[in-house]
């Protein structure tokens, strides 16, 4: 997070008491010399609170606390996708169907081919006895012509360099149920503010892939403010 806002104290302070709960009191006095904050314990507050929280207690597996801190930090951080990933894993830990429908939905909505995602909300229906949208679903996941994963953004100058791997699939026709024959495949990235606002948008071409075959996606584009982003297919 630091990378992408090396100013935002709050992000400073977190990272300071990452440091000295991982017992790296060296860096944590490094970095506090070099950011101009107190030795004194500090602890990060806003959203960075927020997502330490989430993540924290994810790792230790207390999945309600977990949904909790995820639910609170993407009010203002709606499209990163850790905290997608642990609010829709948590409610499914928690068995919490209706609320782990919705997470995953929003999930899929920056995340389209992702097949952990459908895997999720299929879970959702099924512990809220939606046979229906289950098989639907099912249906379609089977029909993805690809499998996005994983994706990962970084900084890069003056904007964002994203890497995934696209895997081929065994893709099937929810309405005919017949094979579906490798195609190209166009994904397009958009590159997401705060505030949801697109900053950058570019297409990436997937060849055909056979079933298990993979591809290095890679992109990089340029824009101040990127903390998210999400895709479709073209």
């Amino acid at each position: 997070y630091l990378a992408w806002a090396p100013g935002d104290v709050d992000a400073q302070k977190g990272m300071i008491q990452a440091f000295r709960g991982a017992g790296m009191a060296d860096s944590a006095k490094a970095m506090e010399s070099r950011v101009g904050i107190s030795s004194a314990p500090v602890a990060a507050t806003g959203a960075a609170a927020d997502y330490n929280a989430a993540v924290t207690a994810f790792n230790d597996k207390r999945y309600a606390e977990a949904a909790a801190a995820a639910e609170k930090f993407l009010a203002s951080e709606p499209y990163n996708h850790e905290a997608l990933y642990v609010r829709a894993f948590s409610y499914y830990q928690l068995k919490k169907g209706p609320d782990l429908v919705k997470a995953a939905r929003a999930l899929l909505d920056v995340d389209p081919l992702s097949e952990s995602a459908y895997q999720l909300l299929g879970s959702g229906y099924t512990i809220t006895k939606n046979s229906d949208m289950a098989v639907k679903t099912r249906l379609s996941l089977n029909a993805l012509p690809v499998a996005v994963s994983p994706v990962k953004a970084e900084p890069s100058g003056g904007g964002v360099a994203l890497t995934a791997t696209v895997t081929g699939r065994n893709t099937v026709d929810a309405k005919t149920m017949k094979p579906v024959a490798p195609a190209p495949v166009t994904l397009v990235y958009e590159f997401l503010d705060s505030k949801g606002t697109v900053v950058a948008t570019q297409e990436a071409t997937v060849p055909a892939l056979k079933p298990g075959e993979q591809f290095a996606l890679k992109l990089e584009v340029q824009g101040q403010g990127v903390t998210g982003w999400r895709y479709h297919a073209k």
